[in-house]
């Protein structure tokens, strides 16, 4: 990487052309809600602007590009787009980048950036192309187009700057003696640390020069400092490390400001009037918090550090090893950590040569990290610690022998149980194995003192109801509660063997022989929760088939992490949702009752359905009921899903009794009605039903209707997905009628030749209002046609009073391209009596509202 370079990008007017379209299709790319790609593209939209010159306003302008300026959302949305651009050169295998080295592994930079800057990095000259390509593409997708007669061009070794080949104009290396400015910060091959404080020096001055002339107090002049000069000046310390000559004149720059209004390092006549240490106390405690530079460099080298080490990935870690100047350091030697025993340093923090050693030196020494060499310094830390763990309860009456604890002046069985760090270690074991298997509890306390589950976990109930849902029937109503009576056995059992280890941990602090450590009796709970889920599921009736028990036993036990089974993986999921329709009704026959079940799958972001299934059945029996028919009707639809994997589902229905048990999980009190109610609730868990939706009769009259339909029928139909679409041909002929103005279909006509639709009579409206023909539509294959009608005509013999001779004909504005329909022959040779035949129609089967008409 001899001839490696930095290409620091500069974008034409970076926030103002960025192309809006392509910001909302890279949001939809990095897979952001429609709903929030919405309402930023509603934030844009029809935006305006207007200049201010001279006091005057200029006309209002339309603005169809760019980011809002101001907006707080701005520098985010600006991020998005160049993520795509990042991306694309990050894929690109043509540009090799560099290659960052440490013991924490290899990382291949290749771009980087901060805010609307982008620094790209490449092992030769010849990337350089691939680099000009690469956002050339970019600039006429997004409209960010590359200012290359800006773009600075770095050699990141300086020795090797006269070898670089020639760059594709007006690109050319920067020499190695000239700084830039990137970032605030004087950048090139060479950095120079003395001139980049002279300039920070020089900037201070001039953004100072009007607080140096005003007539402000000290206390004033010392909040301007901390607001400008010391974020300033750690911004710069950041990257350019100070030396110790360089921090003492700043702070003499600090002090005269603050006490004589001038910011110089030269010796200024005049004293201060407060001590140096009360100056520097808060103003709360009387003095004017004048900030300490040296103090404020090492916090920020001890907080950079600290949040380095503890939230960096493994590429940040690589980064940070390399800017230290540890990249090719042999591992660290090992250290003893020594929580609360860390020895009092024996000196002041010193500043170091960078700000990385200076951090990792501070964190080491406040932070408890001691490397101890002498045996008999080990052992003696080693005894203290011990002396603490063995800390006897009884000795010292309320005391708490947990580390931790030691403050806690009143301790009781809630601190014991509950709020002691100890019972908080163990809790985190035992509840992080049922939140994993979908238990959600707005507080843990009560279930776990009640040793009482309120609700059941849904991930367990979806795969022990997907085993349930490949029985027989008879086997799967057999089994009634006993799945849930395991789940809340090994819950009792759980919390109960939580509560014993808690006070077996606490009461080992009687015997100094005694094993007192986290990791003991952690491993210990984790044992005992292992057996203790396995006993409790074992525990099942003796009428039930042994490999059905074991089975279930071990569903439970892998879900709950105590071996068995791997927890069955759930269907992908997608963008959609299902919701199944039920309803019931009533034969007019003593113990006959039907059912009418539609399954719909649902786009969870624009709301558009379809129809899956259509299902209708009537059921005859003895002791046949409202309430079975609506569960046996409901496990048909519940296993259709299964089967299809329409998951996650959602029910509906309007049989409040039947619905209401299943969403509380409480069987009927009727014998024969119990075997029937299991499995569908078996079936329900199985198909991760999330919501049960109990509805008016009117609000789910389309299963309604199914469930009457059986009864006149007189025979079960099912309609799937392919034959709903297919039937579509049949009614090629039957149009729908509308008004224009109220967009409301108001009647079905069938068309009899390409101009013209036969209809009822009462349908025609156009000496009320403008209507319109629909053909097909646009949600099934978006081939749907409106066509307005100009005419109408009514049977001369018609009378609205008794709806004689109801029939008309409307005229369309022009002929349409459609399939018409057949009509019988004029001397009746193919409708005579006896001839089967189907009538098809728009609205409804009873009084129709407003045109009160039994359509």
């Amino acid at each position: 990487m001899a001839k490696a370079l930095a290409l620091l990008l500069d974008f034409c007017k970076a926030y103002d052309s960025v192309d809006r379209a392509f910001l909302y299709d890279v949001l939809r790319w990095l897979g952001c809600p429609v709903e929030y790609v919405s309402a930023l593209q509603a934030l844009h939209d029809g935006t305006q602007v207007r200049f201010l010159a001279n006091g005057y306003h200029s006309r209002w302008a339309k603005v169809t590009c760019g980011i809002r300026q101001g907006c707080p959302l701005a520098p985010l949305l600006f991020l998005f787009v160049l993520e795509a651009l990042y991306r694309r050169i990050d894929a690109d295998s043509r540009v090799q980048g560099i290659l960052l080295k440490s013991e924490a592994g290899m990382v291949q930079l290749k771009i980087g950036g901060y805010a609307d800057d982008s620094a790209s990095y490449v092992r030769s000259e010849r990337e350089v192309g691939f680099i000009l390509n690469i956002t050339g593409e970019f600039a006429l997708a997004s409209g960010l187009r590359l200012d290359e007669g800006k773009t600075l061009v770095i050699a990141l070794n300086a020795d090797a700057t006269p070898d670089i080949a020639a760059l594709p104009a007006p690109l050319q290396v920067q020499p190695v003696t000239k700084l830039s400015r990137y970032l605030g910060i004087p950048v090139g091959s060479v950095p120079d640390l003395e001139y980049t404080w002279q300039l920070a020096r020089a900037q201070l001055v001039t953004r100072l020069a009007l607080a140096t002339r005003k007539i402000m107090t000290a206390d004033q002049r010392s909040m301007v400092v901390t607001a400008v000069v010391i974020p300033k000046l750690l911004y710069i310390g950041r990257h350019q490390w100070p030396t110790k000559t360089q921090i003492e004149a700043f702070q003499r720059m600090i002090n005269n400001f603050i006490w004589h209004a001038r910011f110089t390092a030269d010796t200024v006549e005049g004293w201060a009037w407060l001590s140096k240490q009360v100056a520097g106390l808060p103003r709360k405690d009387g003095g004017l918090a004048i900030p300490n530079l040296k103090l404020e460099l090492l916090a920020h080298a001890a907080v950079t550090v600290n949040t380095w080490a503890l939230e960096a990935d493994t590429s940040m870690q690589i980064v940070g090893d390399v800017v230290s100047g540890a990249g090719t350091a042999t591992k660290a030697q090992a250290l003893y950590i020594t929580p609360r025993h860390t020895p009092r340093p024996t000196q002041t923090p010193r500043l170091t040569e960078s700000l990385w050693v200076t951090g990792v030196t501070l964190c080491n020494v406040y932070g408890g990290v001691v490397a101890v060499t002498d045996k008999a310094d080990m052992l003696l830390l080693r005894v203290k610690l011990h002396a603490i763990s063995t800390y006897n309860p009884v000795t010292a009456g309320l005391g708490c022998p947990h580390q931790g604890c030691e403050r806690i002046g009143r301790v009781d069985l809630y601190h014991v149980f509950w709020d002691c760090a100890a019972a908080r270690t163990l809790r985190e074991i035992f509840l992080v194995r049922w939140t994993a298997a979908g238990l959600r509890l707005a507080s843990f306390e009560e279930a776990i003192f009640a040793l009482a589950l309120p609700s059941l976990p849904t991930k367990l109930l979806q795969f022990t109801g997907q085993f349930v849902a490949t029985l027989p029937d008879e086997q799967a109503a057999a089994l009634g509660g006993v799945v849930d009576r395991m789940i809340e056995n090994c819950w009792s059992i759980g919390a109960a063997l939580y509560l014993l280890s808690v006070w077996r941990w606490r009461v080992a602090h009687f015997d100094v022989l005694n094993d007192v450590t986290a990791a003991y009796h952690t491993a210990g709970l984790r044992q005992r929760l292992h057996y203790g889920f396995a006993d409790a599921t074992r525990d099942y009736p003796e009428d039930l088939p042994p490999l059905i028990g074991s089975r279930l036993s071990s569903i439970i036990c892998g879900a709950l992490g105590a071996g068995g089974d791997a927890s069955p993986n759930p269907p992908p999921g997608g963008s959609h949702t299902y919701l199944i329709l039920v309803a019931g009704t009533r034969c007019d026959q003593t113990r006959r009752c039907s059912s009418g079940i539609i399954i719909l799958r649902i786009h969870t972001g624009s709301g558009n359905y379809r129809v899956l299934m259509a299902r209708h059945k009537t059921y005859a029996g003895a002791k046949v009921t409202l309430s079975q028919g609506v569960h046996l009707g409901l496990l048909r639809g519940l296993r259709q899903s299964i089967n299809n994997h329409w998951v996650p589902a959602h029910v509906m229905g309007d049989h409040a009794v039947a619905l209401r048990h299943l969403l509380t999980r409480t069987p009927p009190r009727a014998t024969h009605l119990q075997g029937d109610y299991w499995k569908t609730r078996r079936l329900a868990d199985a198909a991760d039903v999330r919501s049960w939706m109990i509805q008016h009769r009117e609000h789910n009259s389309a299963a309604q209707a199914l469930a009457r339909m059986a009864q006149k029928a007189g025979h079960d139909m099912e309609w799937r997905e392919h034959e709903l679409l297919n039937s579509k041909q049949r009614w090629e002929g039957v149009k729908g009628l509308r008004f224009s103005i109220l967009d409301t279909n108001i009647c079905g006509g069938t068309l009899v030749a390409p101009q013209y639709i036969l209809a009822a009579g009462h349908c025609i409206k156009t000496d009320e209002f403008p209507m319109t023909a629909t053909f097909g539509t646009n949600e099934s294959d978006g081939s749907g046609l409106t066509v307005p009608i100009i005419e109408s005509f009514r049977h001369p013999l018609y009378k609205k009073k008794g709806h004689l001779y109801d029939v008309g004909l409307f005229k369309l504005e022009k002929p349409v391209k459609r399939k018409m329909a057949k009509l019988c022959a004029a001397d009746g040779s193919d409708n005579k009596v006896g001839t089967m035949a189907t009538v098809a129609g728009w609205g409804k089967t009873e009084t129709s509202g407003l045109l009160g008409s039994p359509t």
